[in-house]
């Protein structure tokens, strides 16, 4: 957008999973690091359309049956 890239986080939990932010996965805590160094909470969201989707063919496969719940397509 305007000759900027941005990436995006997305995070999938089973039922009743915890969010990111109470995991004490190496990973995820570098991700929450990175979250308070880089990200601007203050930038105003946009949406945007996604160019680039980098998520392995079975995880979409078995997200797919989620995209019918509360009417999203």
């Amino acid at each position: 957008m305007d000759g900027i890239g941005y990436l995006y986080w997305y995070s999938v939990q089973g039922e009743d999973g915890s969010g990111v932010e109470q995991s004490e996965h190496w990973i995820d805590e570098k991700h929450m690091q990175y979250w308070r160094t880089c990200i601007d909470d203050t930038f105003p969201a946009e949406d945007l359309r996604p160019r680039v989707t980098m998520i392995p063919e079975r995880v979409e496969a078995a997200m797919k049956p989620l995209a019918t719940i509360g009417g999203m397509s």
